[in-house]
């Protein structure tokens, strides 16, 4: 059986990140063979804003920023088994996706309307 979780997993939040761990664990612990959609768009990677106001918190915060992004990667990729494939909008996941036998949304803000995920 195929399963696998869409989530927000690859955001420089501690939330984020653990909760796409916890899932994975429990599942593969289970033993279920599960993987996470490695799902990246633009509104994820690119999370401080745009315009002159995104620019100068960039520019501000360009060291952290790399810093952080490469620390969450690294525990990702480290604990959490991907798809092979990077998605990078919801076109080209909804075009080229092969759909699991069960697919978890493991994230409450994936029905946050007010977040750019909420309406994917």
């Amino acid at each position: 059986m195929k399963i696998e979780i869409i989530t927000i997993h690859c955001q420089t939040n501690f939330g984020s990140a653990f909760q796409c761990f916890a899932l994975h664990r429990f599942l593969t612990l289970k033993g279920f063979d599960n993987r996470v959609i490695d799902y990246r768009p633009e509104y994820i990677e690119n999370s401080f804003g745009k315009g002159l106001k995104g620019l100068v918190k960039k520019l501000l915060f360009a060291w952290s920023i790399k810093e952080g992004k490469k620390k969450y990667n690294d525990f990702i990729f480290k604990n959490v088994r991907l798809t092979e494939k990077t998605y990078h909008n919801f076109d080209e996941l909804k075009l080229s996706y092969d759909a699991p036998d069960i697919l978890i949304a493991g994230s409450d803000q994936l029905w946050n309307t007010h977040y750019a995920c909420g309406r994917d």
